[in-house]
Parts: C-alpha cells; sequence; structure tokens
C-alpha cells in the first residue's frame, strides 16, 4: 500500500467530520459525505464526546 497506513484518515477529513456531527448532520449522512464509513464517523464522534466530557470536569 505505498507505505500509507489507512487505518488514519487525512486531517481535513476528521476537521470535515467534526464541523458536520457540531452542526447536528446524522453518523450516516456525514460519513457519505466525507466519503468514509459509518464506523469510522462513530469512532470519531465518540473521541470528541469523550474530549469535551474530559474539557467539563477541568
Amino acid at each position: 500500500m505505498n507505505g500509507i497506513d489507512r487505518r488514519y484518515i487525512d486531517h481535513a477529513k476528521v476537521l470535515k467530520i467534526q464541523r458536520l456531527l457540531q452542526a447536528g448532520v446524522s453518523m450516516r449522512q456525514v460519513a457519505d459525505m466525507v466519503g468514509v464509513c459509518f464506523e469510522t464517523v462513530a469512532r470519531y464522534k465518540a473521541m470528541l464526546e469523550e474530549a469535551a466530557s474530559a474539557s467539563e470536569k477541568i
């Protein structure tokens, strides 16, 4: 695979996922818009929610 690790997606896609989720777009629609699988969107949503809850505790 030319040395590219496909487990990680482009930073631009991560930012787009974050923006769309914060705008209230459904995870299935986000996956279709960004061009990633639903599980990827779910994983990043969980990471965002975890980061948000950690920042609230501070």
